[in-house]
């Protein structure tokens, strides 16, 4: 399992066109930038590419792969600034051990990504982007570094994960505990093709379904022809069981009700058009839904005005830890190997980050297909997943340990046993069960925990203290400036937002 260090990229108006864009984490910068019409065009730039891809417009000049490139530059510029400004910039540029909260935002993704690969172990860097409602037409998952950059497009690269924040209601029993065992994963493929619309491809991708995941690690349910009893009578069956979700359907963003309608079938195989609240509120009956796959057609499209009208957002807005979801047309090939790929990683006791990374890699430049569609999928987190590990699923093992004597991996019991240990009255604290309690309070958002165990210095993890220390203290200050700017924005009260400042 590839675990991930957190950037959290916060993006918010604080007057007419001007926007601040925070990033904390493993690094940490902040600066501000003007938007004016980017987001719109970005958005219809790459619904031209997707339709010169699958054959609904005239393909242009340039390569659909080039022309995505360009695309993706355009996005990282807007948002992180232009690439020449930023030398010299990163963090701890003078050599000081310190971060510059002024640098470039492009500057500290770098030295995030290098600060996160050089743990012990090296671990990956999630791009978490925490947009407002104007802003989430911007195809984030199409960044591109600037030429010249070992990184190019972040999303192919497998140390970063890009993804969609958003705020939610309450988790409950929909994240796993430390205290948990090893469980089957209850997985529910629901399939509609009503008449009157496209027939979908459905046999191939519910077939490598059924044949590539581990019946130890998942229990696979297909509801075809899925209407709506058919659905909620599937999800009452091994309700205690962790679940996922995969709809395979026609979906579209319905402008004349301000809503996401998803096709499910009616008795008798005809059109039933589900609003993606109703079909949201259906589907978060299963008290232990943690992670729901989309494959639909704009399946994470919404409205400006209502950031929740989309199923994806409705499902996260409802407490549903994890989303994936269409942002546009897909073809499908693709969407029927997405799905499946993404499906084994997480049977594999990946976290969704690295899941759907592999998945993204699967249908990317296809032979004799298309090149750009692993732009195409996105990735919701509720604003409370953090450790992007949603299922403990059941293995086949030799024994008890793994490969080189070591204990099965489990990051959650590691860390609440390291807190343990710092907490015990008696006994010494190792300097990594310090930084692994830091961790897990990190985890659970617990920002004034982290801070006070790490009061004691250590000289094994110094660096890491000294970041954790500094990324607590970010966060604990987060919402006195998010306050800032909501009244910079609103260009009132001038004097109090000099005495919030």
């Amino acid at each position: 399992m590839l675990g991930y260090e957190e950037l959290r990229i916060r993006v918010r108006r604080v007057g007419g066109s001007r926007y601040l864009v925070a990033a904390g984490g493993p690094a940490c910068a902040a600066e501000v930038v003007t938007v004016d019409g980017e987001p719109e065009a970005f958005r219809e730039q790459w619904d031209r590419l997707i339709a010169a891809e699958l054959g609904y417009a005239p393909m242009g000049e340039q390569h659909t792969a080039a022309q995505m490139r360009a695309l993706g530059r355009g996005v990282f510029r807007l948002l992180f600034g232009d690439a020449a400004a930023t030398e010299g910039e990163g963090a701890d540029a003078d050599g000081s051990g310190e971060d510059a909260v002024g640098c470039r935002v492009g500057a500290c993704v770098d030295t995030a990504l290098d600060r996160a690969q050089g743990m012990r172990p090296a671990r990956g860097l999630r791009l978490r982007f925490d947009l407002p409602p104007e802003l989430r037409d911007l195809p984030v998952e199409s960044l591109c570094a600037p030429p010249g950059s070992p990184q190019q497009s972040l999303a192919l690269n497998h140390g970063y994960s890009l993804v969609r924040s958003l705020a939610g209601g309450p988790l409950g029993q929909r994240l796993p505990e430390p205290a948990d065992e090893p469980s089957v994963i209850r997985l529910l493929v629901v399939c509609a093709s009503p008449r009157g619309l496209q027939p979908l491809r459905t046999a191939p991708e519910v077939a490598a379904i059924r044949n590539d995941l581990p019946e130890v690690a998942v229990q696979t349910a297909v509801v075809e022809r899925a209407t709506r009893a058919s659905l909620e009578e599937a999800l009452g069956v091994h309700s205690e069981l962790p679940t996922a979700v995969l709809v395979i359907a026609h979906g579209a963003y319905d402008r004349d009700i301000g809503k996401g309608v998803v096709a499910l079938e009616t008795e008798g195989g005809g059109i039933d058009r589900v609003p993606a609240d109703l079909l949201a509120a259906i589907l978060l009956k299963a008290q232990r839904l943690r992670l729901v796959a989309l494959n639909l057609c704009a399946g994470a499209d919404s409205s400006h005005l209502e950031p929740f009208s989309g199923l994806a957002q409705a499902l996260i807005g409802g407490g549903v830890p994890a989303v994936v979801a269409m942002r546009g047309r897909i073809s499908d090939v693709s969407a029927g190997a997405f799905g499946p790929e993404l499906l084994k990683g997480i049977a594999a006791n990946k976290t969704v980050d690295e899941a759907v990374a592999a998945a993204r890699l699967r249908i990317s430049h296809q032979p004799e297909h298309t090149a750009v569609e692993w732009a195409t999928p996105a990735l919701f987190l509720h604003e409370g997943c953090r450790q992007g590990w949603l299922f403990k699923a059941r293995e086949v093992r030799d024994d008890e340990f793994g490969a080189g004597g070591t204990a099965v991996a489990d990051p959650l019991r590691e860390g609440e046993d390291a807190l343990r240990a710092f907490q015990s009255f008696v006994g010494h604290v190792g300097s990594a069960a310090l930084i692994g309690a830091a961790r897990f309070q990190r985890d659970l958002g617990n920002w004034t925990q982290v801070q006070r165990i790490l009061r004691t210095p250590t000289q094994s993890y110094a660096d890491e203290r000294r970041r954790l220390r500094a990324e607590a203290a970010f966060e604990l200050a987060w919402p006195e400036l998010e306050r800032l700017c909501a009244l910079l924005a609103g260009e009132r009260d001038a004097a109090g937002a000099e005495a919030q400042l």
